[in-house]
């Protein structure tokens, strides 16, 4: 390790509770994939498609059950603050809010005459196959390559089979891959068709290689009539495809990495990111050998993305949460422009031989060397107004107006951060590979100087031949905010990695100040939450009651009993909740110890209700002597806040005027960080996933406590995501 390296000063309570709540939005990002999966199934978008819709519209025309429409509109207050929805309060229709459609959910709506929807590329991403996939990544990066067995994906390890192989023995599986395929071909065919028309000047014929269904070769076919059009598919994909009625394009059968048949131009839309780099250079010298007959004329038409090409921060990390997708599922990688030369130059193409037009609309490098902001590359036309249907048309506001057309830069920007909604998933599951890794306490053990990729590798249990697996992890955690990386250092040109307050809230607790949330942190990424929220929007369907027990929630349908019955039930998954509401009680209770002594003054007795193996109350009785704390926690958790609000009252009411109930927990809207508002709608939608609870509104709070027979309270906004309150009987 560096010598010199020095130890990192104690971070404040404001910086501390500032950190928690950029970690509650990376621990919980995979509900931000779940929300907008569920907004695509209950179809919310085709729902506002004409301008806008006030809730009691949406309740009308989508298919909500009445009584979860509460759960409605805290979705739609979360997707909102995701940028997905926008609010219009230009508009009050009888005081209800209107939610307009935005550029992003533009993206979403069924297809009309200008654009493809990608709802099904979208919600092809959020797989439960690719969720337990992207779990294994630690044990995958610590796993060494060797023998005929060993697993070259966290993909296989999970499942015993690559990618591709699961899409040939499942039905369902394979199905939504194609169509999610399909849609993004239909989404770039318009872009390329109307945008980029010169790349097909002078050709005559094209193979779209890896083409599918020929979605994409049928457009450029309809478009250049010139272009004779064929599609090179393996045979088992050539032996689904329909026949093509006009007979403009040609299916060939035949595998890419052995054969290419001859053409002036050859096709290749996001082929090369799932190979390696060795299977990427023998594609390309089959296609080097299929256009050096065409001379000079010939050339490669590659869509695929080019990291670092843009320079919106939005989509530099649509890039990297791509690039993580293809490590989890697939053996290749997005890759940098140096990367895309030197692998140019090993299939042996020069810029006399052949033109190299990688189209940029997901980032690229080429021979003309354009640039734009957007994942992949090319601009855009007009986007017109999306449509409704007649049915849906009755219910909406009669205000609405046509939306105006979205200009080149808002579609490709709203293409990114559509992207990074998708792919939310992976930033959870990167931070809990980190975690697991143990990359927090190997960066802190370096002290202030931060740590090389060299020093981690010395340290961490990767495996030597995933390491570079390990550059990529770290260099997605360091454009997330988990990580900084610190070039005041340099170590031989190795890039050195640094803690950010983020990441030193998951350091080993030590003496700077504050406890470990690691272990809060990690128990929120686990399979049975996933799959639990997988079926909120089936669950927003199903009515309570008829003959059948009711889910009272998402996890209860997911698993059969509701989350407090497991964790009584399943030893493991009780052990780790404990620890992590452990973890978070140390935390919080420093902060509130430091910050907040001045509640427990004239305190003689405190009980802390629910208060699990006393972690908080022990705390409170080293720091303040002066109180006699106890802890009641039952065997089973009684649901009800109303009801505990009840028994509270009638527990102080001796106690005169200086009684009162502290209770410390979310007041939404407390507090003016959008980063912090993120993190308590990222928990409430945590809570209606999980149990029947749910993150509160003031206004909310004060009828509760009024209902329970309170006659005052006082919220102090003081613990970050969280409020500290004080209520009087």
């Amino acid at each position: 390790m560096g010598s010199q390296n020095q130890p990192l000063p104690p971070l404040t309570s404001a910086e501390l509770l500032q950190a928690q709540a950029e970690l509650w939005c990376h621990k919980f990002a995979y509900l931000k994939s779940v929300a907008l999966h569920c907004a695509i199934k209950l179809g919310i978008p085709n729902a506002i498609s004409r301008g806008a819709a006030s809730l009691s519209e949406l309740h009308a025309v989508l298919p909500v059950a009445p009584s979860k429409r509460p759960c409605l509109s805290r979705l739609m207050r979360f997707l909102a603050a995701s940028g997905i929805f926008r609010v219009d309060d230009t508009n009050p229709a009888q005081g209800e809010v209107i939610y307009r459609l935005t550029a992003v959910s533009r993206l979403l709506v069924d297809d009309d005459d200008g654009h493809a929807s990608l709802s099904p590329y979208m919600g092809g991403c959020l797989m439960p196959s690719y969720f337990m996939a992207s779990l294994r990544l630690a044990e995958w990066l610590e796993t060494d390559d060797c023998g005929k067995t060993a697993a070259e994906t966290p993909f296989m390890m999970a499942h015993g089979t690559d990618f591709w192989g699961m899409l040939g023995g499942d039905a369902k599986l394979g199905a939504g891959f194609s169509e999610a395929m399909q849609s993004d071909s239909r989404f770039v065919a318009g872009i390329v068709i109307r945008e980029c028309g010169e790349v097909f000047a002078g050709v005559r014929s094209l193979v779209d290689v890896g083409g599918g269904d020929g979605t994409m070769a049928k457009a450029i076919a309809k478009a250049f009539p010139h272009v004779r059009c064929s599609v090179l598919e393996l045979p088992q994909v050539v032996h689904g495809v329909p026949a093509d009625d006009d007979g403009k394009v040609e299916f060939v059968a035949g595998d890419m990495m052995e054969f290419i048949p001859p053409a002036d131009a050859l096709f290749l839309k996001f082929i090369l990111h799932d190979w390696s780099d060795e299977d990427c250079v023998t594609i390309l010298k089959r296609c080097k050998e299929a256009i050096s007959a065409r001379g000079p004329n010939g050339k490669v038409i590659i869509i695929d993305t080019v990291i670092g090409s843009a320079a919106s921060k939005q989509t530099f990390e649509a890039q990297l949460v791509m690039d993580f997708a293809m490590m989890v599922l697939f053996t290749g990688k997005e890759r940098e422009e140096e990367q895309w030369s030197r692998m140019f130059m090993d299939a042996g193409f020069t810029r006399t031989m052949a033109v190299i037009f990688i189209c940029k609309q997901y980032g690229g490098c080429d021979a003309t060397n354009s640039t734009n902001s957007a994942p992949r590359g090319f601009l855009v036309a007009n986007q017109p107004t999306v449509s409704t249907s007649p049915e849906q048309a009755e219910h909406m506001s009669s205000q609405n107006k046509p939306l105006p057309p979205l200009t080149n830069a808002e579609l490709l920007q709203a293409q990114a951060e559509l992207w990074c909604h998708t792919y939310g998933y992976l930033k959870s599951m990167a931070l809990h590979c980190a975690i697991k890794l143990g990359i927090p306490n190997a960066i802190s053990r370096c002290g202030g100087g931060g740590a090389s990729l060299s020093e981690l590798h010395a340290t961490l249990p990767v495996a030597p031949s995933k390491r570079p697996c390990l550059s990529r992890l770290m260099r997605f955690l360091a454009a997330s905010g988990i990580f900084r990386v610190d070039d005041s250092t340099p170590t031989q040109g190795d890039v050195r990695y640094g803690l950010t307050a983020v990441s030193r809230l998951l350091v080993d607790d030590d003496d700077g100040g504050h406890a470990s949330l690691s272990p809060f942190t990690a128990s929120c990424v686990v399979p049975s939450y996933f799959m639990a929220s997988l079926r909120l929007a089936e669950w927003l369907e199903t009515e309570d009651g008829g003959a059948a027990p009711a889910a009272e929630t998402p996890f209860m349908m997911a698993h059969g009993t509701d989350f407090w019955g497991m964790a009584g039930r399943n030893t493991e998954f009780g052990a780790i909740f404990n620890e992590a509401m452990g973890s978070d009680s140390r935390f919080i209770t420093g902060i509130v110890v430091r910050e907040c002594g001045e509640v427990f003054t004239g305190v003689r007795s405190l009980v802390d209700v629910g208060g699990g193996d006393g972690t908080m109350a022990k705390a409170i009785a080293r720091a303040f002597p002066h109180v006699r704390c106890s802890v009641l926690e039952l065997p089973q958790i009684v649901d009800g806040v109303q009801a505990d609000s009840k028994r509270c009252k009638e527990a102080i009411p001796a106690r005169g005027p200086k009684g009162k109930l502290i209770i410390i927990d979310m007041v939404i809207g407390s507090v003016a960080s959008k980063q912090t508002l993120e993190a308590q709608l990222l928990m409430d939608l945590a809570m209606m996933v999980l149990v029947t609870g749910k993150e509160r509104e003031e206004e909310q709070w004060s009828r509760m406590f009024m209902d329970a027979g309170f006659t005052r309270y006082k919220i102090s906004p003081i613990l970050g995501p969280r409020s500290l309150i004080e209520v009087y009987p």
